[in-house]
């Protein structure tokens, strides 16, 4: 086979698997990557409080109103330091925790890697939330 066939073939493959991608979920040994398409074009819909990201409980809008700071890298900051520093890792303590729920991570304080990250997540959501009263929303600058 020559180079120009070669390149014809490989041509060939590449948009067959692309079609294949476009009509649906990959099947066949050729599909090309699949295609992510989101079920809603609402940014809200995707961070709305849920069963595990928590982020309108109590204990969590206290804590973050605790770590909000003047400026909104501040608040990320010390989100992020306060579950990297305060909140157990369960394999580095050699303590068994279940808790996935954000709240519940918070109330344990200890969590293997998920739950922290359930309650990071969670803290972030609560430190950009609007208050009662406010004019809108506080976002985080890309750069974080």
């Amino acid at each position: 086979m020559n180079a120009e066939t070669n390149a014809e073939t490989n041509a060939a493959t590449v948009a067959g698997a692309n079609a294949e991608a476009d009509a649906g979920p990959c099947t066949g040994s050729n599909a090309g990557p699949m295609r992510l398409r989101p079920a809603s074009a609402a940014l809200a819909d995707y961070l709305a409080a849920d069963e595990v990201i928590d982020h309108g409980h109590p204990e969590i809008r206290a804590l973050a109103d605790r770590l909000r700071g003047v400026r909104p890298e501040a608040g990320a900051r010390a989100a992020f330091e306060y579950v990297r520093d305060e909140i157990a890792h369960s394999g580095d303590v050699g303590e068994w925790s279940a808790a996935y729920r954000a709240s519940d991570v918070l109330a344990n304080r200890n969590a293997i890697c998920h739950g922290k990250a359930h309650l990071l997540t969670a803290l972030l959501r609560a430190l950009t939330r609007a208050r009662p009263g406010a004019a809108g929303y506080d976002y985080l600058p890309s750069e974080l």
